[in-house]
């Protein structure tokens, strides 16, 4: 099968969006299929200069959004002579509920592959075909810390306090995350907490310097074993509320349950499908609640079982439904 996917590889693959991406580009080319990746201002020049008709694509695959901009471009993608097949992950929507109606009229992709509850009761409102696509995490890159000594040369290679309680957090730092839960968090005696953001996205300057006079270590970088940092911690946590503070799988909580960590979060997207009644798994509604929960797996050390978890949305697992819905798709 041929599929041209509409999406952002380029420069570190650090965010969410990207990893998606680059990973869909992966697994489908193991699976045998002919896998062309543009961004989306590049995949209009390719169907301008007839490349894309030369190509041929049997599947249109968008994993980025999509947006309003991102349906309407799928739809010009397919005008004559190309007849494909159009996909959406949809790993962060973001459409004006005003043109719905409009857009389920005329931009509709074929299939919507959601992650969310929401955005499935979303989408089929708006009379598309769903179906759910969850993931992923590269399970042999993320192990679980093998013993008190890894963890201290860990602690030691990226100067954290060898014996605080390390509290860990990946993403964008932006006001759309919630991060300031980490400010009360950070001033507890004994407790460290580390904020890495990517590269690839701008950290907000403001939010980085309240959450340093708090007490957070902030590594705004790109580290190539980010799975390093999360072995060094005692848990994860992740406070995003709003809908566009990450994409609705967000990676990272499954990139720290790989590694076997205790996770705190909000109800999250698809968090509640992938993490509901998982040994290590303490969901908050109310913020005054995660001290708490970080007191209860200081004293208290439960079992975790994250991990096992994780194992279900791993890339090869996610490539292989995704091979076999597009199959099913192609030959309707």
């Amino acid at each position: 099968m041929r599929i041209l996917i509409i999406g952002d590889m380029i420069g570190n693959i650090d965010e969410g969006m990207k990893k998606t991406t680059y990973n869909c580009a992966k697994v489908l080319s193991q699976k045998g299929h002919e896998v062309v990746v543009k961004r989306p201002v590049n995949s209009l020049y390719y169907k301008c200069v007839g490349s894309l008709d030369k190509f041929s694509p049997n599947v249109i695959l968008s994993t980025h959004g999509p947006s309003t901009e991102n349906l309407f471009l799928m739809k010009l993608l397919t005008l004559p002579p190309c007849q494909s097949k159009t996909v959406s992950i949809v790993t962060q929507a973001n459409i004006n509920l005003i043109f719905n109606k409009v857009i389920a009229r005329l931009f509709r992709p074929d299939l919507a592959l959601t992650q969310s509850q929401k955005n499935k009761y979303r989408f089929e409102a708006m009379g598309c075909k769903t179906d759910e696509l969850i993931g992923g995490v590269a399970i042999r890159d993320f192990q679980p810390v093998q013993n008190i000594a890894e963890k201290r040369v860990l602690r030691k290679k990226y100067g954290i306090p060898l014996e605080d309680f390390v509290i860990v957090h990946v993403g964008t730092i932006g006001p759309e995350r919630n991060l300031h839960v980490f400010n009360e968090i950070s001033k507890i005696n004994g407790i460290t907490c580390v904020i890495v953001s990517p590269s690839s996205v701008k950290a907000n300057q403001t939010l980085v310097r309240q959450l340093q006079l708090s007490g957070c270590m902030i590594i705004n970088a790109y580290l190539s074993d980010i799975g390093s940092i999360y072995r060094s911690a005692d848990c994860y946590l992740f406070p995003v509320v709003s809908d566009f503070g990450c994409i609705d799988t967000p990676l990272s909580v499954l990139e720290a349950m790989a590694c076997n960590l205790p996770i705190i979060c909000t109800r999250f997207g698809a968090l509640p499908s992938i993490m509901d009644g998982v040994a290590g798994s303490c969901f908050y509604f109310d913020e005054r609640k995660v001290i708490g929960i970080i007191d209860y797996l200081r004293s208290e050390r439960p079992i975790i079982r994250t991990r096992e978890r994780a194992m279900k949305y791993s890339w090869q697992n996610f490539g292989t439904k995704l091979d076999q819905i597009l199959n099913e798709l192609s030959s309707d």
